[in-house]
């Protein structure tokens, strides 16, 4: 296996620069204290005291509460999703209105996996007209941005409203999945600024979700992230480039990347995406160093890892 190297680029943070940092899946709120300032939190327990504490603004997940999941495994809004949002909305509001929390997370990939796009936009603007001081935050899966057919979409006579026109209006902030397994770095870039960025309104801001994950040594499911090289070289040279190009970007507010733990007992199965940046040595060290420069909008000193 070839040496990697990479150069963790000296970088000022600007008021025009991300401002934002968090990761999927991360350990608790006073472990990731100083090096991240968001998080996902329970809307159920609506407990934002920990993550205040530890200098963390919640994006609270409503995607439990107001998603059902169809006979063939697709998504939709829930049929009394309103009344969901008249009984929830108002006291996550109201962290939001004394700081307490940031906005809402609307969900991961819901396009991808079944909802219409127009109610999406429904969802969204539900939510924001809700909460108007809120930040709406919705994750996507490319394939919908990028207008690409998914094999259960053939069943539809209206395959289109699986696409994406445009991000919806009352959405703040969007990502889609940024995973070598389908981009490559200079892909990654590209699709954001040639696809997502164009679909963008002036108000809308993109977050990064980069890879930050390995596969077990002996995997028995030959990986298609890493290249043939050492995941978590190619992990942290994934963590460089992408910072390089959120700092390149005036739109990007934002980068999580996907993630920091897996449960106990991930890599028994097939042995791949098992093992979060937590264990993996160099994307760690290049994703704490990172995200410390974003939270204390600070910059960073040139290092290399090897």
């Amino acid at each position: 296996m070839r040496a990697v190297t990479v150069a963790v680029l000296c970088t000022s943070f600007a008021s025009a620069d991300p401002s934002w940092f968090g990761f999927w899946d991360p350990d608790a709120p006073s472990a990731m204290s100083g090096f991240t300032n968001i998080a996902f939190c329970d809307p159920v327990a609506n407990a934002t005291e920990k993550p205040v504490a530890a200098g963390i603004q919640c994006l609270f997940t409503l995607e439990g509460s107001m998603m059902s999941r169809n006979a063939n495994g697709t998504r939709a809004l829930r049929d009394d999703y309103t009344r969901v949002w008249q009984r929830i909305g108002p006291p996550l509001c109201n962290a939001i209105k004394r700081k307490r929390a940031l906005g809402f997370f609307l969900g991961d990939e819901l396009v991808n996996a079944g909802l219409w796009f127009d109610r999406l936009a429904q969802y969204a603007e539900t939510v924001k007209s809700g909460c108007p001081q809120a930040v709406v935050y919705y994750n996507e899966g490319f394939a919908p941005i990028f207008e690409m057919g998914m094999p259960w979409a053939a069943t539809y006579a209206n395959v289109s409203r699986f696409y994406y026109p445009r991000v919806p209006a009352s959405i703040d902030w969007i990502s889609f999945d940024l995973y070598p397994d389908w981009f490559s770095i200079g892909g990654a870039r590209d699709f954001n600024r040639w696809t997502l960025f164009g679909k963008m309104a002036e108000h809308q801001r993109a977050v990064l979700v980069p890879p930050a994950y390995g596969d077990r040594a002996n995997a028995s499911v030959t990986a298609s992230d890493c290249d043939g090289l050492d995941c978590d070289a190619a992990m942290a040279l994934w963590a460089t480039e992408m910072v390089s190009f959120a700092v390149s970007e005036a739109r990007v507010v934002a980068i999580f990347p996907f993630k920091w733990r897996y449960p106990a007992g991930a890599c028994k199965k097939t042995g791949r995406r098992c093992v979060g940046a937590a264990n993996l040595p160099k994307a760690r060290d290049a994703w704490e160093r990172i995200g410390r420069a974003i939270v204390g909008g600070q910059s960073f000193d040139t290092r290399r890892i090897r």
